[in-house]
């Protein structure tokens, strides 16, 4: 067998003929719809083959990014377009489309832009006298070599922390959790290759893996997965000096771009962040990242950034649990060709040696393998592979790519660490973030400074901010500093802030794990009516306003904020109205500190309790004080000083016309209850709620959102929460619904009618073209039939009765909601249609209704 490849289409091709093996032909996945309309749990996956390893997948879709996972032992999506057969979600459920692609990981969620092609969990040890890797995928040879078991058994579920959530369930850790199983003990020949070293079938280590990925939508935890493994010993024998790596080979790529990528990947490791406490202190994280060299500007307009489109982010693996409190790192980043000369990564001098390849990049065979995953051997940023490091003990730099590696490449890293000692039947749990960070890059002209024998100066434009903070919180959602999770007495390691004498801060948890961080309220269920341009979004509020907040075990609800989008992408959203309950913020002069300072130490105060705590002030005012000028009081001899700030919006109008208002005004009693058809529950009315929205164009869907906010927690320094748009949103045409067409008998509605060619409709939104394919205008035209029951079939004729075309309702591509649908204006011969007057039936439960309209081109 033919066994280095020579491109990812070929790598592509065979991952293709053994998903045919498996009986699963395609890993497409749901890209519009809310997290509650997937079907995870293994009755409501895709039938596989009886007996055959039942490979899956799924994608999380919660939070700021869309990251998909597998149960046979590496991640990523292999960038599902239409050659590659690694593109179906087995999440599969009512509204999810077959044909629709999963993502990679895409950041932010929605964007298109992925920053991971595959990645890949790594095992080695060694097992008596010999040494032995097993690996998910290793990214360059033809080979895999850990699967599930076979069919029916072995898929993935899916479990919710979400009290809203079909997969509700007290065991589940986060918002969407992935539970998989999978072992490196399958020996069939027909799934894997030989050791391309030694010419040996894959000795197995006996191991199986039970991983757990858990993705939050909250503003703090949105941009990372947490991926948790237990490695369990199955075999007889110990596993010494295990090591375990991830693998990644990133190939960031915006979607549209002909190269997918893979030319301009740079890689490189980040040891520490300051503390957000304290900037003189540093917070370890030890981090390896990778990202775009530049980011890619002028993709769509010369010498700017375009967001959506440029991978202006970074991301990386980071280390968040290790049973290992001595662990030892090895940071290793390669090319891999064909070509030995240019396959090729950094090496320290002792680690001169055949790699396998022939080359000085990719291990090859589970010795090389083993040998790079222990070694402990840090790489230099990849910026500095044209600078001659000899003097420290280095290889010198590859005489064949000079600069043209140092700005980008098809770049892959090895994350290992270790080492570990496994008794048989014993378990190793290991823990690991998958991070993204937003404006990596911030100026397209950054470029301008780039010299290759001295890239400090552009390496200095890099902006690490936002992935330190998402890394950090990534460790702390693991294991939150200052918790003690099991009431032993030990709540972490604390230390005094350096940079305020006198406090001290948690700089750890207490190494048990959380999975948790202070969530915002929930949010709530949505539920809508429209009608032609109108709609109006209700929900209960009872859960969102009564839950206590686990950390500082308060009921912390503040408001609901109303958002709208035309796409389904967390940056589109924008801000409609508020509801936000009317407090203040007290500051306190502490006097003990030289010099004095302001501290904020209790959560928000309603207008009556400060009324009350200051009813000796004459005329209080709150809004009066400020911290230039503000209430002096005297308590038992004590000279004590306050000034107050408005929480938030301070906007807790719920009956003025076009805000948030009170289904039911003046029912306070939480008791009276009101059934409910859609929840097909009862709820209390007194947490009944709606928002309604008018002007809106019926044949463009809109997407709505509902968050709901905390007021923070001032004793931890935690910032307000609010929950996230993409939890809750809904996908909502401003049209009859089709219960509403039959309930009332309306008669289909054509617009525009006539259908003039020049009236601007692509302008007005009543029409979309798709740049990004290339489409031309008239690909882009639309009439829509409106008012239709939820199935339905539309023929168009020409006055001479010839047929133009027949669509039906519903349809996947043409199906604007539930009682709307579009013509393209393209005949049944795939012909653009001509001017003239055509006639229309539509022929449904209602009856057949005729009409006619008018193109004028």
């Amino acid at each position: 067998m033919y066994r280095l490849i020579a491109s990812k289409f070929e790598l592509v091709i065979w991952i293709t003929a053994l998903a045919l093996l498996s009986g699963n032909t395609a890993l497409y996945s749901k890209s519009a719809l809310p997290d509650s309309d997937y079907r995870g749990r293994l009755a409501m996956m895709k039938p596989a083959v009886v007996g055959i390893p039942n490979t899956q997948n799924c994608s999380h879709r919660v939070g700021n990014v869309h990251f998909t996972i597998t149960n046979w032992g590496f991640f990523g999506s292999n960038f599902a377009d239409e050659w590659d057969a690694l593109t179906e979600d087995y999440c599969l459920g009512p509204g999810v489309l077959e044909g629709e692609l999963a993502p990679s990981f895409e950041f932010p969620a929605g964007s298109g832009v992925n920053y991971l092609y595959a990645g890949s969990l790594w095992f080695g040890a060694i097992v008596g006298d010999d040494t032995l890797v097993s690996f998910g995928s290793d990214g360059w040879m033809r080979t895999n070599e850990m699967y599930p078991t076979g069919a029916p058994d072995g898929g993935i579920i899916e479990l919710s922390s979400r009290k809203t959530s079909e997969f509700y369930s007290e065991q589940a850790i986060s918002e969407q959790d992935y539970i998989a199983e999978y072992t490196d003990t399958l020996s069939d020949q027909a799934y894997m290759d030989n050791d391309e070293v030694d010419n040996r079938p894959h000795i197995p280590l006996n191991i199986k893996v039970i991983q757990k990925t858990y993705s939050w939508s909250y503003n703090y935890a949105e941009d990372f997965v947490l991926l948790d493994f237990e490695i369990i010993n199955m075999g007889l024998s110990e596993l010494r000096r295990s090591y375990v790596a991830i693998y990644i080979d990133a190939d960031i790529w915006d979607g549209i771009t002909v190269d997918r990528g893979f030319t301009d990947d740079m890689s490189g490791y980040l040891h520490a962040v300051p503390h957000p406490a304290c900037e003189e202190l540093d917070d370890s994280i030890n981090i390896a990242w990778i990202a775009d060299f530049d980011g890619d500007p002028g993709v769509v307009v010369p010498g700017v950034f375009t967001a959506g489109v440029s991978p202006t982010a970074v991301a990386g693996t980071r280390v968040v649990r290790s049973p290992n409190p001595d662990l030892e790192f090895s940071f290793n980043w390669w090319v891999s060709e064909s070509d030995v000369a240019i396959d090729w990564g950094p090496r320290r001098v002792e680690n001169d040696r055949d790699w396998g390849h022939g080359g000085l990049g990719t291990p090859s065979g589970d010795r090389n393998k083993y040998y790079i995953m222990s070694r402990r051997e840090f790489d230099y940023d990849q910026l500095w592979s044209d600078v001659d490091f000899t003097d420290q003990g280095w290889l010198p730099p590859n005489a064949s790519l000079g600069s043209n590696l140092a700005d980008g490449y098809d770049t892959r890293y090895l994350f290992s660490f270790g080492p570990f000692d496994i008794p048989p039947q014993d378990t190793l749990p290991i823990t690991i973030a998958y991070v993204a960070g937003d404006r990596f890059h911030t100026n397209p002209e950054a470029t301008k400074v780039w010299n290759s024998k001295n890239p400090q100066a552009y390496y200095d434009q890099l902006n690490f901010t936002d992935f330190g903070i998402n890394a950090q919180w990534a460790g702390w959602v693991y294991d939150s500093p200052g918790v003690d999770t099991d009431d032993d007495g030990y709540a972490g390691e604390k230390i005094e802030n350096p940079c305020k004498p006198g406090d001290s801060i948690y700089v750890s948890g207490d190494g048990i794990p959380d999975f948790s961080g202070p969530p915002p309220p929930p949010p709530p269920v949505l539920r809508f009516s429209a009608s032609p341009g109108k709609v109006t979004v209700k929900w209960n509020g009872r859960e969102s306003e009564t839950e206590m907040d686990p950390f500082s075990f308060e009921v912390d609800f503040e408001g609901y904020s109303v958002y709208m989008a035309d796409e389904l992408q967390l940056s589109r959203f924008a801000l409609l109205t508020t509801y936000d309950r009317d407090n203040y913020d007290k500051f306190e002069l502490n006097t003990n500190f030289d010099p004095p300072r302001w501290e904020l130490n209790n959560p928000p105060f309603t207008l009556q309790e400060l009324e009350e705590e200051f009813a000796a002030v004459e005329d209080f005012d709150p809004d009066k004080y400020t911290i230039i000028d503000p209430l002096v009081v005297i308590v038992d001899g004590d000279t004590l000083s306050y000034y107050f700030e408005p929480h938030g919006y301070n906007r807790d109008d719920l009956d003025s016309t076009g805000q948030i208002s009170r289904v039911y005004p003046g029912v306070t009693d939480t008791t009276e209850l009101v059934w409910v058809e859609e929840l097909n529950d009862y709820v209390p009315k007194a947490y009944e709620y709606e928002y309604t929205i008018k002007g809106l164009l019926p044949s463009k869907s809109i997407f709505m959102a509902v968050t709901t906010k905390d007021f923070g927690n001032p004793q931890t320094g935690l910032d307000p929460l609010e929950s996230s748009p993409l939890a809750n949103a809904i996908e909502v045409y401003p049209i009859w619904s089709n219960e509403e067409v039959v309930k009332q008998r309306l008669d289909v509605m054509v617009f525009p009618n006539p259908y003039k060619i020049n009236a601007g409709y692509l302008e007005a939104g009543y029409e979309e073209l798709d740049l990004a394919s290339g489409a031309s205008p008239e690909r882009a035209r639309r009439i829509h039939f409106a008012n239709l029951p939820k199935e339905a079939i539309i023929r168009i004729y020409t006055l001479d009765g010839d047929l133009v075309r027949e669509l039906r309702h519903p349809d996947l591509r043409l199906s604007e909601g539930e009682s709307m649908i579009a013509w393209d204006l393209i005949s049944k011969n795939t012909q653009a249609v001509v001017s003239g007057i055509y006639l229309y039936s539509v022929e449904s439960e209602l009856g057949n209704q005729v009409g006619k309209f008018v193109i004028i081109k």
